[in-house]
């Protein structure tokens, strides 16, 4: 039987805790607010979710951007070290992330 580890992105909606007991490796998003980039931690820091909705409530407008292929590869190339890679990310209509990660992937399968 072949070795995988799963890995997601943090899109998931689940909570860190959740990901953490089972040790599913994450791969973070950012969201910039009034020019201030934070990490979607999925709740890993207590005070993130609340911050995030008081400056929202305080009228701030986050935006978000793709992860670009830099960062899959570098996240890929860590866990191929203890396995097979299955990775869940978003769907293609919906970000061009999916892209970047299927190209650090092919990136890597040729190396």
């Amino acid at each position: 039987m072949r070795n995988f580890i799963l890995s997601c992105e943090s899109t998931v909606d689940l909570p860190y805790a959740y990901l953490e007991k089972r040790e599913l490796p994450v791969l973070f998003y950012t969201y910039s607010v009034n020019g201030k980039e934070y990490t979607d931690d999925l709740g890993k820091d207590p005070a993130s979710l609340p911050n995030f909705y008081r400056m929202l409530d305080e009228g701030a407008i986050p935006s978000t951007s793709q992860i670009n292929r830099f960062r899959y590869k570098e996240f890929f190339e860590e866990l191929l070290k203890k396995g097979d890679v299955i990775h869940v990310t978003l769907s293609s209509g919906i970000t061009g992330s999916y892209g970047n990660a299927a190209a650090a992937a092919e990136e890597l399968k040729a190396e």
